[in-house]
């Protein structure tokens, strides 16, 4: 099966690059209205913060979303 990735994949180290990538807890600040776009872009709701659309992600990809963002920090 690796091989098979390999032979597949032509970008795997820049993929792979990206994947190291560090990954901070996002909030997304949609409407209920809005929620299709959070669920859309992967964000999982009342999971990670209650009451809320979340997700883990690196800022690279926070700057492509739709709709605006708040990271949170737990510490």
């Amino acid at each position: 099966y690796l091989a098979e990735v390999f032979q597949r994949c032509v970008d795997l180290e820049k993929l792979l690059i990206r994947a190291l990538e560090p990954k901070v807890l996002l909030r997304a600040e949609v409407s209920y209205d809005q929620r299709h776009l959070a669920k859309k872009a992967g964000f999982t709701w009342n999971d990670a913060i209650k009451g809320a659309w979340s997700r883990r992600m690196s800022r690279r990809d926070m700057e492509k979303l739709e709709f605006p963002v708040h990271e949170v920090d737990f510490s």
